[in-house]
């Protein structure tokens, strides 16, 4: 948790977004450690760079990470 609390805290201004930065470092400190934000459009695509203009919801971990091994094969990154 404390990675991505940093990885936000790092890449959100006060500036962008309704809230900006204080308010989402807040939410990620409040999230269930069993929990996790998911965003679309997602945070490695081009139109995903800018977190503060993505969509974000709390989502199970262990979704995120099926759907992380989903991407990952559909491309071709697991062999």
């Amino acid at each position: 948790m404390y990675i991505y609390a940093s990885y936000i805290e790092n890449n959100s201004s006060k500036q962008n977004a309704p809230g900006g930065r204080i308010k989402l470092t807040e939410r990620v400190k409040a999230l269930d450690g069993n929990m996790v934000f998911n965003f679309v459009p997602f945070l490695w695509t081009k139109e995903g760079k800018d977190i503060n203009k993505n969509k974000r919801k709390a989502v199970p971990v262990e979704e995120q990470f099926s759907l992380n091994l989903d991407f990952r094969k559909q491309l071709g990154l697991d062999k």
